[in-house]
């Protein structure tokens, strides 16, 4: 690759990985180019994006972009590596962390190295416990869910105090037309 050819390719993939936040590095060797498109298209349903970048290269893109991420994960790439990344700042970790080790167990092909998820270095093993989480918008319904409880409950005890009221007033009122009249005054 010539030297030009360099400069565009580190100009565009720094422009890419400037607000990455999050990323993941795998191990590209031994997956097939239909695999690797299958891998791409499945990532990108949900906004995920994949480069597969020359080790050398890695370094000088990271430098250019100022990108922390990129330098921390630069350790981790090493022989044939791909980063994946989301395509959009602040992208929801655990959808990002599942969708990626879905597709690695459904195909049982690619090696995850490592990662770096919101400022820090992550293992194989936490990226598995993301994965494990449930989604944003589950914990933000069991919240909703949690916060609600307490108002419902209210209303079922105001429901419940105001349906005792009407069913003694109904027993005292079947109680008083079921009474024999007082004998009659002479």
């Amino acid at each position: 690759m010539s030297k030009k050819i360099k400069q565009l390719v580190v100009k565009e993939l720094s422009s890419r990985y400037r607000e990455m936040d999050n990323c993941i590095v795998v191990n590209y060797r031994g997956i097939k180019s239909n695999q690797a498109s299958e891998l791409r298209s499945y990532l990108r349903e949900t906004g995920i994006l994949m480069n597969v970048v020359k080790n050398t290269m890695v370094k000088h893109i990271g430098e250019a972009a100022g990108s922390n991420a990129l330098k921390k994960v630069e350790s981790m790439v090493e022989g044939p590596a791909a980063i994946i990344y989301p395509g959009v700042p602040h992208y929801d970790v655990v959808n990002f962390a599942k969708r990626l080790i879905t597709w690695r167990d459904k195909h049982k092909m690619l090696e995850i190295k490592g990662g770096y998820i919101e400022g820090r270095p992550v293992s194989i093993g936490e990226l598995k416990a993301l994965a494990a989480m449930p989604s944003r918008e589950v914990i933000l319904t069991m919240i909703a869910g949690l916060l609600n409880s307490p108002m419902r409950r209210l209303a079922v005890g105001l429901s419940e105090t105001a349906g005792k009221f009407a069913r003694a007033m109904k027993q005292y009122s079947d109680k008083k037309t079921d009474a024999p009249a007082p004998p009659a005054a002479n």
